[in-house]
């Protein structure tokens, strides 16, 4: 019997200072029939010739121009399927993964089903047992944030989770036949969410393996970039993704969220930044709803079948705003009352 082959798939943009440590790691896995491949998004760091030069048994997919993180992977997933791989492994390059995660990924992997490895932080140099995420959360607004966030790795537990992290991404070649790439108008942030979402609204499944772990050198950062594309693509999410019950539900408390949102962004002088969002959320808005209308087609699951994997709530102790306590009880009663009409 044939056994199944594997790309792993790293993406980089001036990402040669994690290089090293990120295929090392990998060239010691203890498991077969897997391909190490790297896709750059036009780096200016020299980051191919390091590659070629230190690990020349590496694919190397070179993109002309930064094509984010969803476009740039996409060439790669493409890539992969024509060369008959039967599953992918998205993997950041700010990772250390263990030499036994991919064999504990392959005895857990199926067809229909996605899977997140533990992702532990890599910090000042160390790998510790804190958790950096076990499977991202999703609010009802359309925010998510790292499950267990710190937590002690002896927590954790196999179990389906929301979403898989785009950091550490195991699916089958399948899924993404069925229902498509992730959704290049992104760029970044919330293209993991979006892609998941499908998969579970085409029924599809998504778990955690606690016992494959990699580390993640993670920051929490703000910053302006950060700051739009999150606002501009938790929108797109939403319209893509929820039913038009589901949407008229939220509208009223979004609405509400929205005023909050721009009020804190007027006073840490992102205010046109929020603005900006809008205005290329509705640069995309016919692109979104084509893609909504091939999503709701395709969907063999409610919301209300899903409605137990979204929260009323931010739980995240990165996001340290004023009346956070306030605003996740306001957000909580909301979502409790409405998602028994879902």
């Amino acid at each position: 019997m044939k056994k199944p082959k594997t790309a792993v798939l790293v993406l980089g943009y001036n990402s040669q200072k994690y290089l090293k440590d990120c295929f090392l790691s990998l060239t010691k896995a203890k498991t077969e029939n897997i391909d190490l491949v790297y896709i750059d998004n036009n780096s200016g760091d020299n980051s191919l010739d390091y590659l070629r030069k230190n690990f020349p048994k590496v694919e190397i997919l070179a993109n002309r121009k930064n094509l984010g993180f969803a476009a740039g992977y996409n060439q790669a997933i493409k890539w992969a399927i024509k060369k008959g791989y039967d599953y992918l492994f998205l993997l950041n390059p700010d990772t250390i993964t263990d030499q036994n995660c991919l064999r504990e990924l392959a005895k857990k992997a199926d067809q229909n089903t996605i899977l997140q490895p533990l992702v532990l932080i890599h910090s000042r140099g160390k790998k510790t047992k804190l958790i950096n995420t076990s499977g991202n959360n999703l609010n009802f607004l359309g925010m998510s944030y790292c499950g267990d966030y710190r937590h002690q790795k002896r927590f954790a537990r196999e179990k389906e989770i929301v979403s898989a992290s785009g950091a550490a991404m195991f699916a089958p070649a399948t899924i993404f036949k069925k229902i498509g790439f992730l959704d290049g108008s992104f760029f970044m942030y919330h293209e993991d969410l979006d892609f998941c979402w499908r998969a579970r609204l085409a029924g599809f499944e998504i778990k955690l393996i606690p016992k494959a772990i990699i580390w993640h050198k993670y920051n929490f950062g703000r910053n302006w970039g950060k700051f739009f594309y999150v606002e501009r693509n938790r929108q797109m999410f939403l319209l893509k993704n929820f039913s038009a019950k589901t949407l008229l539900l939220v509208f009223p408390i979004w609405l509400i969220n929205e005023l909050a949102i721009l009020f804190y962004a007027l006073i840490n002088g992102w205010f046109w930044l929020k603005i900006k969002s809008y205005f290329s959320f509705l640069k995309y808005f016919p692109q979104t709803l084509q893609s909504r209308s091939k999503i709701q087609i395709m969907r063999v699951k409610s919301d209300a079948d899903l409605k137990k994997f979204i929260s009323g709530k931010i739980s995240f102790i990165e996001v340290k705003i004023p009346l956070l306590s306030l605003y996740n009880q306001i957000t909580s009663k909301y979502w409790l009352n409405i998602k028994k009409l879902i």
